[in-house]
């Protein structure tokens, strides 16, 4: 935890400075900062800026940290929007928590064929529990804005209707199909035009059907490659965040 994050609703009304620490926040400033009243410590208002705040009190059931300033703004965003298959639900909160901390701030999770439909069913999809593996990834980042997560359970609907509306510049569409029509580009050639978002689509970790990769490409998406390697999920994500970083889109 490189940022201790609260949410506006937890100012106090009056002062509008303190902040009473209730959970695992207060804790970790406890057991493993080892923070004593005086200390300062680097705090960030969700969806706001970051800054610095002052221990004033502690016990053994809460803390109370008085803010001092919000001066900072949060790191640079991604330029990736993802669209991404549901992963199962033991996966979903690390890579939750994994998209929070590069800085990918749109997430569409979808169906399709290789997805299990009892996941959309999992505890991990409760929007608390959502929230929490997002969080953690921000504290991490030192990092305040919270990804939106929207749910699309219907394939079609989505890849028909949602997909071409989220288009900008370029979209793509991760595949492990070769064809003459649609014959993939290599992510070290992809080219970018100063896009204000990337549409990436990264199917389960057998990959969309060829049937699914069709219906993107009609939507307006490329189809693209990462060699002949198959990368889980929670590997891919961040491989195509590093090199999109790389590209200068100026």
């Amino acid at each position: 935890m490189n940022v201790i994050l609260f949410s506006q609703s937890e100012r106090d009304p009056l002062s509008n400075s303190l902040i009473v620490l209730k959970d695992r926040r207060a804790t970790h400033i406890k057991e493993i900062l080892k923070l004593t009243n005086g200390s300062t410590l680097r705090v960030g208002e969700i969806d706001g800026n970051i800054g610095t705040a002052k221990l004033i009190d502690i016990n053994d059931h809460e803390v109370t940290i008085e803010l001092l300033e919000l001066s900072t703004t949060p790191p640079e965003q991604s330029q990736i929007e993802l669209i991404l298959a549901l992963p199962r639900p033991k996966s979903l909160k690390r890579m939750l928590r994994s998209i929070a901390n590069l800085g990918i701030k749109s997430l569409h999770l979808i169906h399709s064929n290789r997805v299990d439909k009892s996941y959309w069913t999992a505890p991990a999809l409760n929007s608390d529990v959502m929230k929490d593996s997002l969080i953690s990834g921000l504290e991490i980042a030192r990092d305040t804005v919270i990804p939106t997560v929207r749910l699309h359970k219907l394939f079609k609907p989505f890849v028909q209707d949602v997909a071409p509306t989220l288009i900008k510049t370029r979209a793509f569409v991760g595949t492990l199909h070769r064809n003459e029509i649609n014959t993939p580009t290599p992510l070290r050639n992809v080219v970018g035009h100063s896009p204000t978002r990337i549409q990436i689509a990264i199917g389960p970790e057998g990959g969309f059907t060829e049937y699914e990769t069709g219906l993107f490409n009609e939507a307006g998406f490329e189809n693209l490659t990462l060699g002949n390697r198959v990368y889980s999920v929670e590997t891919i994500v961040p491989l195509i965040q590093g090199h999109f970083r790389s590209i200068d889109f100026s």
